[in-house]
C-alpha cells in the first residue's frame, strides 16, 4: 500500500474560520479524488456552506435545527464525555506509529 501522505491539515487551522475553508477544501479534493468516496461527495461548490453550517457559524459545537443529532468535541464538558473507547490492538498500532516517527525525523539522515 502507499503509506505516503497525501495532505498535510491542523485540526487548528480547519476550527478557525479565518483558515477553515482552505483546511476543509484541502479534505475535499483529497476525497474527491479517492475511489469508493468522491461518489458519494456533496457537489464543491457547497463545501464551504456545510463548513460553515457545521464550524464557521457554529461557535458552540451544538447541533442546528436542520443538524439535528450533530454536537463536536466543543459542547462535551469533563472528561466522562470527552473520552474515547481505544482498544488494545488500536492503542498499540498507534504507538508503533508514533515510535516509527519519532525515529524517523529524529534521524540525522533526512532521507530516513
Amino acid at each position: 500500500a502507499d503509506c505516503k501522505a497525501k495532505v498535510v491539515i491542523s485540526a487548528e487551522r480547519l476550527m478557525d474560520p479565518a483558515t477553515g475553508h482552505n483546511e476543509n477544501r484541502k479534505i475535499g479534493l483529497l476525497l474527491n479524488q479517492t475511489g469508493g468516496i468522491s461518489d458519494y461527495l456533496i457537489n464543491d461548490s457547497a463545501w464551504d456552506c456545510l463548513y460553515d453550517l457545521l464550524i464557521g457559524n457554529n461557535t458552540e459545537g451544538a447541533a442546528a435545527e436542520e443538524m439535528a443529532g450533530y454536537e463536536d468535541y466543543r459542547i462535551r464538558e469533563g472528561f466522562e464525555t470527552r473520552k474515547h473507547a481505544v482498544s488494545t490492538r488500536h492503542l498499540t498500532k498507534m504507538i508503533e506509529q508514533l515510535t516509527r516517527l519519532i525515529n524517523k525525523y529524529s534521524a540525522s539522515d533526512a532521507e530516513t
